[in-house]
């Protein structure tokens, strides 16, 4: 062998020793870089929670009802071995009759211990990132998926009867305030009889509306006209205002009324029911419940038993009916102030699948509201909540 083919030779095989070590090298970087690679925010998420478990049901607080919702989680520096989260999250907090939701940012160093498990070892506003490499692009980090944040009518505010007449409570029965109305206001002379004979008496769910803020019954019908009598200030002074076009020669067989803030507010007044069929017709008030104005409804949609309204905002409202074919919960949303109408898909949960289901009056807090839904054969009545307006539904539990 002369020594140019020696040359050559050797140069080829130098060559194969090169590549075979730059794909050995190759592979084992990206094994090692697959090992090393860790979702950081499940981890930190998961702290996050045992974090917020403590807080929450700490004995101190037991006054206070309160619940979260994380909106994302950012990593900002660090590792899979060492990192600083940031995670966002809405609290949401109730004592007493104060609803509050504020929004928070837990800023948490986590390192990973010589057994593999993830520890806080630092955390406030902020935290010491000394020693990590800063991750810039913190439009990559992983956001967690926004789940429904409970809302649930506050109990502070009711309404009893006693005797004839109906008082209001803000502060859970520590001081009652008289309605300036009697019972018969809300019950024809068949229901005022049976309430003389059983001694009980209850309001149908949706005709009244209790807040600090806004307090309204919906009474009347039967001949005369529909009125609302309000007070704007806990019960100290009340006024009655009508609904024009309402004094019709037959009685509404449900009134429902509401407000979505202190001017803004809805009613719904329901025909009688003749063989499963039954309309509506749905108001509006811009200034507090001085005036009303008709607007649409749900008749040329779905004309069926209402058993439930509620609006979230001047444009947004929903209207359950009675279970008929379908046997989970029957609910029409609009979303321009009952000109159109479109059929909520809600499901029930797999425990009560087979169950029927009638849905009551929705309550909401901007966004955020809860469903609850009366099972007939279960004999209970369950929660769904909502973090989009009602477009969407989730199941929440059931009411204890």
């Amino acid at each position: 062998m002369n020594d140019e083919n020696y040359k050559k030779r050797y140069i080829a095989i130098a060559i194969s020793i090169l590549v075979v070590a730059a794909i050995t090298l190759t592979t084992f970087m990206v094994f090692f870089n697959k090992k090393d690679k860790v979702d950081l925010a499940p981890i930190s998420n998961k702290l996050f929670e045992e974090h917020m478990d403590k807080l929450l049901n700490n004995p101190e607080k037991k006054n206070i009802q309160a619940s979260y919702n994380v909106t994302s989680t950012k990593i900002v520096a660090g590792n899979s071995k060492e990192f600083v989260a940031e995670i966002y999250y809405d609290l949401t907090a109730t004592e007493v009759n104060n609803t509050e939701t504020t929004q928070f940012i837990w800023t948490v160093r986590i390192k990973k211990s010589t057994q593999g498990k993830y520890l806080v070892v630092a955390e406030g506003t902020p935290v010491n990132t000394k020693g990590l490499k800063l991750i810039k692009d913190t439009s990559k980090a992983t956001t967690k998926k926004s789940t429904p944040t409970p809302i649930s009518p506050n109990s502070a505010y009711k309404y009893a009867i006693k005797g004839n007449k109906i008082s209001v409570t803000y502060n859970n029965g520590v001081k009652w305030v008289d309605v300036p109305l009697l019972i018969s206001s809300f019950f024809n002379s068949v229901e005022l009889a049976n309430i003389d004979k059983n001694h009980n008496a209850t309001l149908e769910d949706g005709s009244y509306y209790i807040t600090p803020k806004k307090t309204a019954f919906i009474h009347g019908g039967n001949g005369n006209t529909v009125k609302v009598t309000i007070s704007d200030n806990q019960g100290e002074s009340w006024y009655t205002f009508e609904i024009p076009g309402t004094a019709v020669d037959y009685d509404y067989d449900r009134k429902f009324v509401g407000f979505t803030t202190q001017l803004q507010g809805y009613v719904l007044l329901t025909s009688s029911v003749a063989m499963g069929h039954q309309e509506n017709i749905i108001y509006e008030t811009n200034d507090g419940g001085k005036t009303w104005n008709e607007i649409g409804n749900t008749n040329k949609v779905y004309a069926r038993v209402v058993t439930g309204a509620g609006f979230a905002t001047d444009k947004i409202g929903l209207v359950g009916f009675r279970y008929e074919n379908d046997n989970n919960p029957t609910i029409y949303r609009t979303t321009d102030s009952g000109n159109t109408w479109e059929k909520v898909n809600i499901r029930l949960p797999s425990q009560y699948s087979n169950d029927y289901a009638t849905p009551l009056c929705p309550v909401f807090k901007g966004a955020k509201g809860m469903l609850p839904v009366k099972l007939r054969d279960a004999n209970k009545t369950i929660q769904f909540i909502t973090n989009d307006y009602g477009e969407t539904w989730e199941f929440y539990k059931d009411v204890v």
